[in-house]
């Protein structure tokens, strides 16, 4: 796994937290508005409003510890990490021309792919849910066939694979 993807995890963490906020002010916002109503309807709006937003603080709080959970278990596990050097970074400039690929998902294959040239002693797989860019019949894909790296988008077919193995 390139190492940059932990650092990406954290900024989607963080993403997430900022919409939840934003949609929690605008689900207060909306609640005092149905609460000024004299109507039995806005009135029914406003307790159901309040419901959900007692259950997203309640799912907001839950957040970090989930994050720190997925980075403790992340970190435990038998994963490799790939860090970035000057290669995967010259090889990924190279992608985003030839493969037509955003810098993020280049990065991603240069890694694997400068990584798996490192390891042609062992049997290589690449998993990523993101067939669109990865997928069978994407350059990115035949990249990684090219190569000698299986792509499996999914995780039981990696656990398949590994246990075959």
């Amino acid at each position: 796994m390139p190492a940059f993807c932990v650092a990406e995890a954290i900024a989607r963490f963080r993403t997430m937290e900022r919409e939840a906020h934003a949609t929690r002010a605008h689900m207060v916002d909306r609640r005092r508005q149905a609460a000024r109503m004299d109507l039995d309807p806005a009135q029914g709006l406003a307790l159901a409003l309040d419901a959900a937003i007692q259950e997203q603080d309640r799912l907001v709080e839950a957040l970090p510890g989930e994050l720190t959970s997925f980075m403790e278990r992340l970190f435990e596990s038998p994963i490799e990490r790939i860090s970035e050097d000057y290669e995967i970074v010259r090889r990924a400039h190279g992608y985003v021309e030839s493969l037509e690929l955003s810098r993020g998902d280049a990065l991603v294959l240069a890694a694997i792919v400068e990584h798996g040239h490192r390891r042609v002693d062992v049997d290589r797989a690449f998993l990523s849910g993101n067939t669109k860019d990865f997928g069978h019949g994407r350059p990115a894909g035949s990249e990684l066939r090219a190569r000698g790296i299986k792509f499996m988008a999914k995780a039981r077919d990696a656990l398949g694979w590994l246990a075959s193995g």
